[in-house]
């Protein structure tokens, strides 16, 4: 009964890399948001138009809209906790 949870670490500049570690927390405690990749049109969210971000110290491709969600949403001091479909199922 664990979901996984993508925490987003914070940067001072919007333009800044995106760094993200997964873990796996409770069902019935774990505090987040959920995040759909999904959005806007078909040819934006295309995994041909992805980039790369760093998840637990790795490269990992995500699409456009998700990396310019990502850097939009991200705090400037603490970390914020997601469920994102494409990045935690």
């Amino acid at each position: 009964n664990y979901v996984r949870i993508l925490q987003l670490n914070p940067a001072t500049h919007i333009n800044a890399d995106i760094h993200c570690s997964i873990e796996a927390a409770p069902v019935t405690t774990a505090e987040h948001d959920a995040l759909s990749y999904s959005w806007g049109m078909k040819s934006d969210g295309d995994a041909s138009l992805s980039r790369s971000t760093s998840i637990n110290e790795k490269s990992a491709r995500v699409t456009r809209n998700l990396f310019k969600g990502l850097r939009r949403i991200r705090g400037r001091r603490d970390p914020a906790r997601f469920w994102i479909d494409a990045v935690c199922i």
